[in-house]
């Protein structure tokens, strides 16, 4: 007999005695969960009834599946750019927004008209968001989630020549890869920036509708990086 198998009962007793020591401590610890659950239950409804145990979206756009669907933010973001606007900021948030992408505004109060969904003229390209100025146009194609589609900076470009000033807003700032290298026009801006600027100018809006200002900028800074 060799050497292993005089180990052999040994190593039998202890593995039993393992399982029970094992089986034991499963059930010690079992009973412990029951009991913390039994105390946490009526604190957890208790939370719930309050409103103080919360899930789901936090701003409105959330509430409405809308916080990445880019006609909306087209929309709020033409808004804001509308001197004339409910929110009661002038032309603050334009002038900003045209400092940041390097349109020389003048000194005097801006007169703006802002138009959403632009057709040029060749029928082939869509604008998001078209500025117009006494001294020139801000055209604006705006990306949330979607990519380029083939030639559509380009396109843009062709329907809106110079002296348009041409802009791509997006998460990341990269430069536009559907625009002809040639093309010296576009400029890039993050939405991250435009968060910034929404959130340092709301502060000041005074019009009927300042909290949408308000809201629109804690929704930019909470669900687009």
């Amino acid at each position: 007999m060799g050497l292993t198998a005089l180990w052999e009962p040994e190593i039998a007793v202890m593995a039993v005695e393992w399982d029970n020591l094992c089986a034991a401590t499963v059930a010690a610890t079992v009973s412990a969960w029951e009991v913390d659950m039994g105390r946490a239950a009526p604190l957890a409804a208790s939370l719930r009834a309050a409103g103080q145990w919360r899930t789901g979206p936090t701003t409105w756009l959330g509430v409405l599946g809308r916080q990445r669907h880019e006609m909306t933010h087209s929309r709020l973001l033409g808004w804001l750019c509308d001197p004339l606007g409910q929110h009661g900021l002038g032309d603050r948030f334009l002038r900003r927004l045209l400092g940041e992408v390097g349109y020389a505004a003048p000194d005097e109060a801006l007169e703006a008209t802002v138009a959403l969904e632009v057709v040029g003229p060749s029928a082939k390209t869509r604008a998001d968001i078209v500025i117009i100025l006494p001294a020139g146009t801000v055209v604006i194609e705006n990306k949330v989630d979607a990519q380029e589609s083939p030639d559509q900076c380009f396109l843009l470009a062709e329907d809106h020549p110079p002296p348009a000033h041409l802009v791509l807003l997006s998460p990341n700032k990269e430069r536009p890869r559907s625009a002809r290298l040639s093309e010296p026009r576009w400029k890039t801006i993050r939405w991250r920036q435009i968060a910034g600027l929404a959130e340092e100018l709301a502060q000041d809006a005074t019009g009927p509708a300042a909290h949408i200002a308000e809201e629109y900028a804690t929704t930019l800074r909470r669900q687009i990086p």
